[in-house]
């Protein structure tokens, strides 16, 4: 049975009913026959349209901005938890160790959830593949696909995401999350200290799991400053559009103008 999953709208989506609404504009404007007319409806319609328009397009370089800082949030969760284990394990009950390694599945789902469903990301499966994989090898675990009912544009359909349960049992009477917790704590190795035998494996471990989130964490980055460079031009190509539009529409009511005074002069 598949899992309810969010609701996003694409920006092609977006982008087409802004192009129908455009020439819905346009049609409006072609059925007044009156100068005058067209001028009140250019001044205090169609420009309103063009100034939100462009604020649209920059709102949605703003909104891979936000997802891509989201996931980094999520992947700081992570960090931390993973951190707080293998930091402090001696100091730490063992609950605790188990409430950490799974803190850090919830969050990796959710980012596999992002990355596999918002049209933001959903076709970049090669970072999909890497994250899936650094995942894996932090937890020490493979993950499942759980089905979710995804909607995009108005349309439900069923999408299948990599998912970490770390209440499954692994074995009998272990968990997901009690086998991560023992190899983040070293307990599986039997190698909390420097004076067990185990203790370089542990270490070596270690320099993996690090390497893993060093990996995703420069790839969402990456990410980040792409989305912060789109924005940039966004704004810029905004600023253009309404210089632009500006200056045309100076002209256009230039034109109605000296025709309804053509029109009073006759």
């Amino acid at each position: 049975m598949a899992v309810q999953g969010p609701t996003y709208t694409s920006e092609d989506y977006w982008a087409d009913q802004q192009q129908q609404a455009w020439s819905d504009e346009m049609d409006t404007l072609d059925t007044f026959s009156n100068p005058a007319a067209q001028l009140k409806f250019i001044v205090e319609d169609l420009a309103l349209f063009v100034s939100d328009t462009n604020l649209d397009y920059i709102f949605w370089d703003s909104q891979y901005m936000d997802a891509t800082q989201g996931l980094l949030e999520d992947l700081d969760t992570i960090k931390q938890s993973y951190n707080d284990v293998v930091s402090n394990y001696t100091t730490m009950s063992y609950d605790q160790w188990i409430d950490d390694a799974t803190t850090a599945m919830d969050a990796a789902n959710q980012i596999l959830l992002t990355l596999y469903t918002d049209p933001l990301f959903s076709d970049n499966t090669a970072l999909q593949d890497q994250f899936v994989n650094s995942f894996s090898d932090l937890f020490e675990c493979d993950p499942n696909d759980v089905t979710f009912d995804v909607t995009i544009d108005g349309t439900t359909e069923p999408m299948k995401v990599p998912q970490f349960d770390p209440n499954a049992e692994y074995e009998e009477g272990i968990t997901y999350a009690q086998r991560t917790a023992g190899f983040w704590s070293g307990w599986i190795w039997n190698s909390p200290t420097p004076q067990d035998r185990a203790y370089q494996g542990y270490l070596q471990k270690q320099s993996d799991w690090n390497s893993d989130l060093m990996v995703m964490t420069d790839s969402l980055d990456d990410q980040a400053n792409h989305a912060q460079a789109e924005m940039q031009q966004g704004e810029q190509v905004s600023q253009q559009i309404d210089g632009t539009w500006h200056d045309t529409m100076r002209n256009f009511s230039k034109g109605i103008a000296d025709q309804i005074n053509n029109q009073i002069s006759n």
